[in-house]
């Protein structure tokens, strides 16, 4: 069984609505790890093969979370309307006007929030107090967003959790 002092990961997808592939590879990902571990499996992906002992030693060390779509009303959007927004839906920002509506959901933690304080003035961070900013709006106060603080509520709540994956698919990089 496991412990509540297991150490745990969250793999969190789906926080900017254009970057539709994050929530598939997460709900892919989570129906493979199930489905190896229930048959007793390996995985391969590409060149890399993980044995059914790799994954049953990950289920019984780790504790997996997974958020496939933390934006889904923005994900919703992009799908039958804009498929380049990026941002929530909330429609108490811009005075009421549909393009000025929604938060970027990344800038809207409060270690993002005010990234002068955490960054340096060359970093390569923006973030914008203009709710009518397409890419960056930050939000009107740190974690004002319902989706923010269900992510802030999970890792808040499980404390276990000492590794956070946040999957974007804009650049192929990752950040840590």
């Amino acid at each position: 069984g496991r412990q509540a002092s297991q150490p745990a990961a969250l793999l969190l997808g789906g926080l900017h609505a254009r970057e539709w592939v994050p929530p598939e590879l997460m709900i892919a990902l989570s129906a493979d790890l199930l489905e190896a571990q229930a048959r007793q499996t390996g995985l391969r992906y590409g060149s890399r093969y993980f044995t059914a002992r790799d994954i049953d030693t990950l289920f019984t060390t780790v504790m997996i979370y997974i958020v496939p779509c933390a934006n889904p009303d923005g994900r919703h959007f992009t799908q039958t309307s804009d498929p380049m927004w990026r941002k929530n839906r909330n429609p108490a920002h811009g005075n009421g006007s549909s393009s000025c509506c929604g938060v970027d959901l990344n800038r809207n933690f409060p270690f993002l929030w005010d990234h002068r304080a955490k960054f340096a003035q060359d970093a390569d961070v923006a973030t914008s107090d203009n709710p009518c900013d397409r890419q960056v709006y930050r939000g009107d106060s740190p974690a004002s967003e319902p989706e923010t603080r269900n992510v802030i509520h999970l890792l808040d709540s499980h404390p276990e959790i000492r590794w956070m994956v946040d999957v974007h698919s804009y650049v192929p990089a990752v950040y840590h």
